[in-house]
């Protein structure tokens, strides 16, 4: 090997060694952004009943004397923390509980409830609030609340927030789920502000009434873990209000405002949903449908901006039954009633 041989190696070894120290340091910075950051300590974990009498909270656990988790200030609104955080943990406890009129600031989750007894435990007169941290540790910024493999939660009279400044400053478009269900059936969600998006995967039989879901933000409800490839990608990502392969859920009484979205409802591979009695304010499309059968679509009113398609749009659906919808455009002055028995499409 000659002279010019060894320094073109030379060469290229350093610009290889350069390179991946790049890399290498811009991978480390994004993955570790601030070892001196804070890390959030006003945190909670129950992993077992024993800890409910350890933490001193009061109750006894019974139906009739459950515990009591109030009155507490949980996470922080902190950005640019060391790492994300779950603010109160509940998991694999027996016993019945109650959380309420507690402040819960979120980084990954705020408040995470996972296999606990069915039928135990009550959420109301809380604060949800999802903080995003940073754009690599945690870009969706998990939740506010997560229920997981718990049947029978009721969520009443809480109040849900999307992020905080973070994401403004950053230009990024995801708010964070106010609200999840995974896994989780029979549960009731009512009468509570939503100000950002709700998210069900898997979750049967659940009742959502009387809710408010406010403009400035979307709700969603999904509940599938997969998408059909087949099915349009521009509406599950322009939408307020989805469900996937479930059954037998009611979705009545609410307020949904959300007139920078395409449509309102998607229900996708399900059965057995009503639709009744809810204000749909959206910008062109009340409820697409793909694949699903026994739809009830009765009594709601529909704000629309614009009418270049129909309010109610179903595709392999059948035993559709869209009854006594009042429809209003905002191009037409005249509301119109939108009467249909019956319907089976395809």
């Amino acid at each position: 090997m000659n002279t010019a041989q060894k320094i073109v190696i030379s060469i290229m070894s350093i610009v290889i060694l350069a390179v991946t120290s790049y890399f290498l340091v811009v991978f480390l910075a994004f993955r570790y952004p601030c070892p001196s950051c804070p890390v959030a300590e006003n945190t909670l974990l129950i992993d077992s009943d024993s800890d409910f009498e350890k933490f001193d909270f009061q109750g006894s656990g019974t139906a009739e004397d459950p515990y009591f988790i109030e009155n507490l200030i949980l996470g922080t609104n902190e950005t640019w923390l060391k790492e994300t955080y779950t603010a109160l943990e509940i998991s694999f406890t027996s016993k019945h509980f109650v959380v309420r009129n507690c402040t819960i600031l979120g980084g990954n989750y705020g408040l995470k409830i996972t296999s606990i007894a069915d039928n135990t435990c009550l959420i109301e007169n809380c604060t949800f609030v999802v903080v995003f941290q940073t754009p690599w540790d945690n870009p969706r910024a998990m939740g506010g609340l997560l229920i997981k493999d718990s049947d029978g939660v009721r969520i009443s009279n809480n109040t849900h927030y999307g992020n905080n400044e973070f994401l403004r400053d950053y230009n990024l478009n995801h708010k964070g789920n106010g609200l999840m269900l995974e896994n989780s059936d029979n549960c009731l969600i009512e009468n509570s502000f939503f100000f950002c998006e709700i998210l069900l995967v898997n979750s049967m039989n659940a009742i959502i009434r009387n809710n408010t879901h406010n403009s400035d933000y979307y709700v969603e409800y999904v509940f599938s873990l997969k998408l059909n490839s087949d099915y349009n990608p521009y509406y599950f990502s322009h939408g307020t209000l989805k469900i996937l392969l479930s059954n037998n859920i009611t979705i009545c009484n609410n307020s949904i405002s959300a007139s920078d979205r395409v449509y309102g409802i998607l229900i996708v591979d399900s059965n057995q949903i009503q639709v009744d009695n809810n204000t749909i304010d959206i910008r062109e499309i009340a409820l697409i449908a793909y694949n699903s059968t026994s739809l009830f679509i009765t009594n709601n009113t529909v704000y629309r901006m614009y009418n270049e398609s129909l309010p109610f749009e179903f595709t392999d659906c059948f035993n559709v039954y869209v009854q006594d919808n009042i429809i209003h455009d905002s191009i037409i002055s005249i509301p119109r009633m939108m009467k249909e028995d019956n319907k089976g499409s395809n």
